[in-house]
Protein backbone atom coordinates (compact mmCIF):
# COMPACT_ATOMS: atom_id res chain seq x y z
CA UNK A 1 0.00 0.00 0.00
CA UNK A 2 1.55 3.53 -0.66
CA UNK A 3 1.89 5.95 1.37
CA UNK A 4 1.02 9.83 1.23
CA UNK A 5 4.85 10.23 1.46
CA UNK A 6 5.84 7.44 -1.11
CA UNK A 7 7.66 9.69 -4.01
CA UNK A 8 5.90 6.33 -6.22
CA UNK A 9 2.77 6.71 -4.98
CA UNK A 10 -0.20 6.06 -7.30
CA UNK A 11 -1.37 9.63 -7.47
CA UNK A 12 1.90 10.91 -8.45
CA UNK A 13 2.61 8.33 -10.69
CA UNK A 14 -0.63 9.05 -13.23
CA UNK A 15 0.62 12.72 -12.36
CA UNK A 16 3.72 11.73 -13.94
CA UNK A 17 2.65 9.83 -16.32
CA UNK A 18 -0.21 12.43 -17.69
CA UNK A 19 3.04 15.12 -17.91
CA UNK A 20 5.30 13.08 -19.81
CA UNK A 21 6.07 14.26 -23.48
CA UNK A 22 8.59 11.62 -25.32
CA UNK A 23 10.26 12.58 -28.57
CA UNK A 24 12.05 10.32 -30.75
CA UNK A 25 15.16 10.91 -31.65
CA UNK A 26 14.24 11.89 -34.81
CA UNK A 27 12.12 15.01 -33.31
CA UNK A 28 15.16 15.81 -30.43
CA UNK A 29 17.43 15.95 -33.84
CA UNK A 30 14.70 18.43 -35.58
CA UNK A 31 14.73 20.90 -32.36
CA UNK A 32 18.22 20.74 -32.12
CA UNK A 33 18.82 20.97 -35.60
CA UNK A 34 21.57 18.45 -35.83
CA UNK A 35 21.67 15.03 -37.20
CA UNK A 36 19.64 12.22 -35.11
CA UNK A 37 23.04 10.31 -34.89
CA UNK A 38 24.35 13.10 -33.07
CA UNK A 39 21.42 12.78 -30.95
CA UNK A 40 22.16 9.39 -30.60
CA UNK A 41 25.43 9.87 -29.41
CA UNK A 42 24.12 12.49 -26.67
CA UNK A 43 21.97 9.74 -25.15
CA UNK A 44 24.47 6.55 -25.37
CA UNK A 45 27.24 8.90 -23.68
CA UNK A 46 24.75 9.69 -20.84
CA UNK A 47 24.60 13.77 -21.91
CA UNK A 48 21.11 13.71 -22.62
CA UNK A 49 18.66 11.53 -20.36
CA UNK A 50 16.55 9.35 -22.59
CA UNK A 51 14.93 5.68 -21.87
CA UNK A 52 14.24 2.65 -24.23
CA UNK A 53 10.41 1.73 -24.74
CA UNK A 54 8.34 -0.76 -26.24
CA UNK A 55 9.84 -4.17 -28.18
CA UNK A 56 12.75 -2.73 -30.36
CA UNK A 57 13.94 -0.48 -27.38
CA UNK A 58 13.60 2.54 -29.51
CA UNK A 59 14.76 5.60 -27.58
CA UNK A 60 12.56 8.45 -26.48
CA UNK A 61 13.82 11.78 -24.87
CA UNK A 62 11.43 13.64 -22.05
CA UNK A 63 10.39 16.96 -23.40
CA UNK A 64 11.76 18.48 -19.33
CA UNK A 65 15.37 16.12 -20.13
CA UNK A 66 15.54 18.55 -23.39
CA UNK A 67 14.92 21.56 -22.00
CA UNK A 68 17.40 21.13 -19.17
CA UNK A 69 19.98 19.77 -22.03
CA UNK A 70 19.58 22.95 -23.45
CA UNK A 71 19.62 25.18 -20.66
CA UNK A 72 22.96 23.05 -19.55
CA UNK A 73 24.16 24.26 -23.07
CA UNK A 74 24.05 27.76 -22.44
CA UNK A 75 25.34 27.34 -18.85
CA UNK A 76 28.90 26.36 -20.53
CA UNK A 77 29.01 29.04 -23.09
CA UNK A 78 31.31 31.51 -21.73
CA UNK A 79 29.81 35.26 -21.36
CA UNK A 80 30.98 37.51 -23.61
CA UNK A 81 31.34 41.26 -23.05
CA UNK A 82 29.96 43.93 -25.61
CA UNK A 83 33.48 43.87 -27.40
CA UNK A 84 33.23 39.86 -28.14
CA UNK A 85 36.03 39.29 -25.46
CA UNK A 86 35.03 36.46 -23.28
CA UNK A 87 34.21 38.09 -19.37
CA UNK A 88 35.77 36.52 -16.02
Amino acid sequence: MCSKSDPFSATKVRQTIRSFTALTLTQVSEELNVSRGHVYGLVRRGELTGVQVGCRRAWRVERAMLEEFITDAYRRVPRRSSTGRPTR
